[in-house]
C-alpha cells in the first residue's frame, strides 16, 4: 500500500509590511504527524515538511524537493494552501493538545 503524504498550509499576507506568513500541518495516511509554526516565507513550507518527515522516519533522506522525493520513493503527495487571517495562521501552526503530548 502506498503512503499518502499531505501538507495543508494556511497563508496570510501582511499588507502593512508586505510579507507572507504561513503555517502548516503535515498528515501521513490521514493522520496528523506534525505542525509547522507560523513563519515568514517566500515560497511554501514543503521543504520544512520534508525534513520533519525524514526525522520521523516516513521518508528516506535524499536530495530534491518533497514532491520529487515522494515520487521516487513511491508515495502519494499532495499540498493545499488556504488564505486565512493572521490568527487562523497562528492557530493552525500549533499542535492540538492530544498530538503534542505524544
Amino acid at each position: 500500500m502506498k503512503t499518502t503524504i499531505h501538507v495543508h498550509q494556511k497563508r496570510w499576507f501582511s499588507r502593512r509590511y508586505g510579507n507572507q506568513y504561513m503555517s502548516a500541518r503535515v498528515f501521513v495516511n490521514g493522520g496528523l504527524v506534525g505542525a509547522i509554526p507560523c513563519t515568514q516565507v517566500t515560497g511554501d513550507l514543503a521543504h520544512v515538511a520534508k525534513f520533519m518527515l525524514i526525522k520521523q522516519g516516513h521518508l528516506l533522506d535524499q536530495g530534491g524537493a518533497l514532491s520529487l522525493v515522494c515520487r521516487e520513493q513511491g508515495h502519494i503527495y499532495t499540498i493545499t494552501t488556504d488564505t486565512a487571517r493572521e490568527k487562523q495562521v497562528d492557530e493552525w501552526g500549533a499542535l492540538p493538545a492530544e498530538i503534542a503530548q505524544d
